[in-house]
């Protein structure tokens, strides 16, 4: 049997359920109405359900838009670090190298050796 002949059986077959519990009469103008009655049900909850899907839409949007600028203004504050880390050792080197005798902060001579005790400061 086909999809589409099983899909048409089971369309008939609901209709006529539905025909029934409704208690409709066994004729053409009940059919009808009964059929009417079951396709306005079927557009109701599916107006519904639309609803319900643009509604989540907008929320999924909004809490994008919320994730989306606490990420933003993350990265400028990981930014700001780490311009003010930058900062700290650019000005911790600059004390190393206005240090003394050019030969570092220990202020031993070239050589490394340490002399008779007259090269330290």
């Amino acid at each position: 049997m086909k999809i589409r002949t099983m899909l048409g059986l089971g369309l008939i077959g609901t209709a006529i359920y539905a025909h029934k519990q409704r208690g409709g009469e066994m004729t053409i103008d009940s059919f009808k109405q009964s059929l009417n009655d079951l396709w306005l049900a079927i557009q109701n909850k599916a107006s519904d359900a639309r609803g319900r899907a643009e509604q989540f839409a907008d929320r999924a949007q909004d809490k994008m838009k919320d994730v989306a600028g606490k990420a933003k203004s993350a990265a400028k504050d990981v930014g700001a670090t780490a311009q003010d880390k930058a900062k700290d050792v650019a000005s911790t080197t600059r004390g190393f190298a206005d240090d003394a005798s050019g030969y570092g902060s220990s202020g031993y001579p070239p050589g490394g050796g340490m002399g008779n005790g007259t090269n330290r400061r």
